[in-house]
């Protein structure tokens, strides 16, 4: 008798949190459940030198704005530049390292209040130097004698939080080369996939 009255009393209880306790696990399925939206990032990188425009460097990117997964998504576009190290040991009087020269950005999202996205986005730039018939610094291109035996390497780099709505372009960042005098301007595009 006690046996049946233990388990009376164990199915009613059940029977009265059961509602609850799935109440309480109802919030996070809801939030699991959620949708993810996916977003077109396009990031110019555009060059001036005065009003003329010298460079324009479209970058295309797709981030999933998502508030479970906030590692960003990475693009990387450039190439390795050997770097002469002088090593004096047994095995080797000199060597060479590379240096990753190019564009890297790295980008995540959330969503944010009124349909708008909240981005975090990290831009770097390097590019190697070498001398213009005026003996100006401007970007190497191959074929052009460097300015030292040694890569001279301009780097830009920058950190934005930006809130965006889609089909908005934000012109993000604006600086100007201490050395050339050439401005680099970064603006971001963010659209829903479709």
């Amino acid at each position: 008798m006690k046996t049946l009255r233990r388990l009376l009393v164990l199915s009613a209880g059940a029977v009265l949190l059961g509602p609850a306790i799935w109440a309480q696990d109802k919030p996070k399925a809801a939030e699991e459940s959620r949708p993810v939206t996916a977003l077109k990032l396009q990031v110019v990188l555009s060059e001036l030198e005065g009003e003329k425009k010298v460079s324009n460097l479209p970058y295309i990117m797709f981030v999933n704005a998502d508030d479970r997964d906030q590692r960003p998504t990475q693009l990387r576009m450039g190439l390795r530049v050997p770097v002469f190290v002088n090593v004096s040991t047994k095995e080797a009087s000199s060597n060479f390292q590379y240096m990753d020269v190019g564009t890297n950005i790295d980008c995540s999202a959330r969503p944010a209040e009124g349909g708008r996205f909240n981005l975090n986005l990290s831009v770097e730039r390097s590019s190697l130097y070498t001398a213009s018939p005026e003996k100006k610094p401007v970007d190497w291109s191959p074929g052009d004698v460097p300015l030292s035996s040694q890569p001279i390497i301009r780097q830009f780099r920058a950190s934005f939080k930006l809130l965006m709505r889609d089909g908005e372009t934000v012109q993000s960042a604006l600086a100007t080369d201490p050395v050339s005098g050439r401005v680099l301007k970064v603006e971001v595009t963010a659209w829903v996939a479709k």
